[in-house]
């Protein structure tokens, strides 16, 4: 992932990153999800707190525009991004997320 970002830039809206790797390397799809205590500048234009690090097989393409769907809708809710980045336990922070 570290090399496909000084290769192409990562997706980011609303205090959202997104970085992904090259589907093609991908033996296994996982989604990891960092909540920041504080905003970090990512790409040196946007300050993110919700970072979701997309490592996703190249099968399952519906399955994958459904993701960035839902996450395009998220980043639309600033409420709903602060919510998530306060959530401190993690089982509710999944049924945030679900």
């Amino acid at each position: 992932m570290v090399k496909r970002k000084s290769c192409s830039d990562s997706n980011r809206w609303g205090g959202i990153a997104i970085p992904h790797g090259s589907p093609g390397l991908v033996k296994e799809s996982k989604i990891v999800v960092a909540t920041l205590d504080k905003p970090m500048m990512w790409g040196g234009t946007e300050m993110v707190t919700l970072v979701f690090f997309l490592v996703l097989k190249h099968e399952n393409s519906d399955k994958r525009r459904r993701l960035f769907h839902q996450l395009s809708r998220l980043a639309g809710n600033p409420e709903m991004v602060a919510k998530i980045t306060a959530q401190t336990d993690r089982e509710q922070l999944i049924e945030l997320l679900i």
